[in-house]
């Protein structure tokens, strides 16, 4: 007579477990931690700094997502205008995670789309 009832409240405490486990995201505090959990398609975040300057980085769903946040102080006001707070995402397959995306400025971008690539490649252009 209980069976029913306990069976339904193990189904809904099983898919709560669920939906948190999907919608938490990790916090990476390194390139390793966050490509590892790229690679998985994991929820992962990631913020970097680096000579160029400040950057975000997320991942869900084996969509990867790169923010850049500020260039550093040497550049100009018009780069920095030109640039900053634009992002591109870009699609891939597990375990098929494409490092240069957080490597590199330019790297992997022909699978990419946003301001920020195409902010980018007319910067390159220019030169």
């Amino acid at each position: 007579m209980w069976i029913p009832g306990i069976i339904a409240i193990v189904l809904i405490i099983a898919l709560i477990l669920v939906y948190f486990s999907w919608s938490s995201t990790i916090k990476c505090g390194s390139a390793e931690c966050f490509i590892g959990a790229a690679n998985e398609c994991g929820r992962v975040s990631f913020a970097s700094e680096d000579d160029t300057g400040r950057y975000e980085y997320s991942i869900q769903r084996c969509e990867f997502t790169k923010k850049l946040i500020a260039l550093s102080a040497g550049e100009s006001e018009e780069i920095k205008k030109f640039l900053e707070g634009k992002s591109f995402s870009c699609s891939y397959l597990p375990g098929d995670f494409d490092e240069r995306w957080i490597l590199s400025v330019i790297g992997g971008l022909e699978k990419c789309d946003g301001e920020l690539k195409d902010a980018t490649l007319a910067l390159i252009a220019r030169a």
